[in-house]
């Protein structure tokens, strides 16, 4: 769920970049090798964009977006019983060594 947040998160802020035709041929050749037949939103374009950027591999939108929604819901009813919170960052080296020995 976090690397799904994060790939989300990630193209929030690419979404005020123009794309360009390579950034087209680029999500479109990962939309073919990753089978992703749910990509049909420019935000979607975003998130792709985003998970080649971090060299991350999705399968299912739909299942990207989800994950990022129910943290995006429990941080706010988080932060509405508890007030504010600071976030912070995690490498995905790390989130990726921590997910591996959790396996």
């Amino acid at each position: 769920m976090l690397i799904s947040f994060g790939i989300v998160e990630y193209a929030e802020k690419l979404k005020g970049w123009e794309l360009t035709d390579n950034d087209f041929e680029k999500i479109e050749q990962y939309i073919n090798e990753q089978t992703l037949n749910d990509a049909d939103e420019e935000e979607d374009y975003f998130i792709i964009l985003s998970a080649i950027s971090l060299n991350i591999s999705i399968y299912n939108l739909s299942h990207t977006k989800k994950n990022h929604a129910d943290i995006e819901r429990h941080i706010g009813e988080f932060e509405r019983e508890h007030g504010a919170d600071a976030k912070i960052k995690i490498h995905k080296g790390i989130l990726f060594e921590f997910e591996r020995r959790q396996i």
